[in-house]
């Protein structure tokens, strides 16, 4: 790295430094505006993909087989193709339990969905944080060239500055506006598992 770059760069690194290690809550706090379509929420209740939902059966990681399909079927990288058929598979190995089974799998589900869905939201903010904070740098990097009292040589030393903070805040946008996907995509997959297990369900 240009070593007049990351003298001119230095304190945007302490800021986002503090910014990325900080917690969700935190995140709330700094960022009001939201960027994507969907709306904000803090999780995804039961309601949102049953309604009326089932009690909650917080005692799903107990068992083995139910935690293997809760697993299988919220991993990134299964579709919600294959966490139905993982879901179906199981349910038509179950017996006189099974709709506790499967209200277990949909309280695993649900919990390590909001897992990620919270993972999602604070990863947006981040960027957002780290957009503004930059758009602010791009700000004070004008006023600098424009300044008539700078040097030529300083004006080329904040020239090279602006351009990659510049660059680096779209990054951080467009970063932003691809976790807006997958937080969409959270809830929608959540969706669909739910409607296999609720197809599964003896007591509909």
């Amino acid at each position: 790295m240009n070593m007049k770059r990351f003298i001119l760069t230095l304190p945007i690194c302490a800021f986002l430094a503090l910014a990325f290690t900080a917690s969700t809550a935190e995140a709330k706090r700094k960022v009001k505006n939201w960027p994507c379509e969907s709306s904000l929420t803090e999780d995804i209740s039961a309601e949102a993909v049953w309604s009326p939902p089932p009690a909650l059966d917080p005692s799903w990681q107990e068992d083995e087989g139910v935690r293997t399909v809760v697993q299988y079927a919220v991993n990134p990288e299964n579709p919600p193709s294959g966490g139905r058929d993982a879901i179906a598979e199981y349910a038509a190995t179950l017996g006189p339990d099974k709709d506790k089974k499967l209200v277990q799998i949909f309280t695993g589900i649900l919990e390590e969905m909001n897992t990620f869905h919270d993972i999602i939201v604070a990863g947006i903010r981040n960027f957002i944080i780290k957009a503004k904070v930059l758009e602010s740098m791009v700000e004070e990097n004008d006023a600098e060239l424009n300044d008539p009292n700078v040097d030529e040589k300083r004006k080329a030393d904040v020239k090279e500055a602006r351009f990659w903070n510049f660059a680096n805040m779209d990054d951080a946008e467009e970063e932003a506006e691809f976790l807006c996907t997958r937080y969409d995509y959270v809830e929608k997959k959540l969706s669909k598992l739910t409607e296999q297990i609720r197809s599964e369900m003896t007591n509909k």
